[in-house]
């Protein structure tokens, strides 16, 4: 059984705002690897499934492209949270668990995600998030080894993202609002990057994801 494998048969208790375990200040870097993955993982979903895109305009394709944009940059952060607080020879285990994300979000997508905002919950919907979600790590992460900071790893990613998905992005809209629905898709993308920087702080100092924080606008 690989570390996440339990982790993704119960992501949704995480991302439901059931509490999970509470770890001690300044342990960070004395917990196994496996511990602090699915740590920062569970956090990850947290933080996404507490700022949904909701109410935003955007057709259906976009508020699924968004979702793909958000999860990949948060869980981008969290594992360049991972590597930060990594020893050398546990770098590749970060990687490694890096590769599950995409199937992480496909899961999470499915049960809790497309629910909450009216979106078909379907196997199909679930891995072309999980794919988008990809996308966005294989720019973000490889990054970090650059010593690019994380803030433009993470706008390099959504500009990538947004600018290799435009006529995704453009889907359903009418031709002489295309504009508007590129303008409204950006503003997305920005909050989304937003969301990321703010998450990998509150993981810096070991802090739990709480529907508060995202309720009083970060």
């Amino acid at each position: 059984m690989g570390p996440l494998t339990g982790f993704v048969r119960n992501s949704s208790q995480f991302a439901g705002g059931q509490k999970s375990t509470v770890l001690d200040k300044g342990s960070t870097a004395m917990r196994p690897m496996e511990s602090r993955v699915e740590t920062d993982f569970n956090q990850a979903l947290r933080c996404v499934a507490y700022r949904l895109p909701k109410g935003n305009r955007l057709k259906e394709t976009g508020i699924l492209l968004t979702l793909g944009l958000r999860y990949g940059l948060v869980g981008a952060a969290s594992v360049h949270h991972l590597l930060r607080c990594s020893r050398r020879e546990e770098e590749r285990q970060v990687m490694d668990s890096a590769a599950t994300w995409p199937g992480i979000v496909a899961e999470h997508v499915r049960s809790e995600a497309a629910p909450i905002l009216g979106l078909p919950v379907s196997m199909e919907v679930g891995e072309q998030v999980g794919k988008w979600a990809r996308y966005v790590l294989r720019v973000a992460v490889p990054l970090y080894h650059r010593l690019c900071p994380l803030e433009m790893s993470l706008s390099t990613a959504a500009d990538d993202f947004v600018l290799d998905h435009s006529k995704e992005i453009r889907q359903g809209w009418n031709p002489f609002l295309v504009r508007r629905g590129d303008r409204l898709f950006r503003a997305e993308a920005d909050r989304s990057i937003n969301f990321a920087i703010n998450f990998f702080e509150r993981r810096q100092h070991d802090l739990e994801e709480v529907p508060e924080i995202a309720l009083l606008g970060e």
